[in-house]
């Protein structure tokens, strides 16, 4: 078993945010956890003492997880330099009918499924999209917010009343702010013609905006 010294200030700044899913794993990136290693601080009179570490999720059960570890994650990189991963046409083929076949209509949403088995796919979109942005005037408190302003109220939400940590934010607000620009509003003001896996996938992802944004909500009530 290795051991570990690290500053107290930098251990210190891994503050525990409300949000469970982010805060072990969050601790373990700024700290450069490695599993196996004891990590130690000191005190303000030089004792040393243990870092307890808040306890990771539990993983999914799955058998293909990169390197066999579910907290392990592959980099790209190019020349030894991080380097972005550019998807094919192909490639969103294939995203968009996986993505698809892994949609979960919730009961809470009963028109949502009478219209996707009636082939209404635009009207589809534009309903999850109305309970994503009803999700949010209900969390920030504002029964009058809409489109990207909406985004940033709940971001600064995020930020003051969750305490959630700034590379998240950056994560919610790029995540949003795409949904809005993309899906909201084209399928707000247009009728869009769509396949069915393509109406699957979208309605995929936004009923992972809205589950999010539900437990974000949650979280400030506890």
């Amino acid at each position: 078993m290795k051991t570990c010294f690290v500053c107290a200030r930098r251990a210190s700044s891994a503050a525990l945010p409300r949000s469970v899913i982010a805060s072990g794993s969050r601790w373990r990136i700024e700290m450069g956890w490695k599993r196996g290693v004891r990590y130690f601080t000191k005190d303000d009179q030089g004792n040393s003492r243990e870092i307890s570490l808040p306890s990771l999720p539990e993983p999914p059960v799955e058998e293909d997880f990169w390197d066999g570890d579910p907290y392990t994650y592959p980099a790209f990189e190019e020349d030894g330099n991080e380097s972005p991963l550019t998807i094919t046409a192909a490639g969103w083929e294939v995203v968009t009918q996986q993505l698809s076949e892994q949609v979960e209509l919730p009961e809470s949403l009963p028109d949502l499924r009478k219209l996707l088995d009636n082939d209404l796919y635009g009207h589809a979109v534009r309903e999850v999209g109305i309970a994503v942005e009803s999700a949010l005037r209900e969390v920030v408190g504002n029964d009058d917010g809409y489109g990207q302003r909406l985004v940033w109220e709940f971001i600064d939400h995020l930020h003051d009343e969750v305490f959630v940590y700034n590379a998240m934010l950056k994560i919610y607000r790029l995540r949003l702010r795409t949904f809005f620009k993309f899906v909201r509003n084209p399928h707000a003001d247009h009728k869009i013609s769509l396949t069915r896996p393509h109406a699957l996938s979208l309605t995929a992802h936004a009923l992972h905006l809205l589950s999010d944004i539900q437990q974000f909500g949650g979280e400030e009530e506890q």
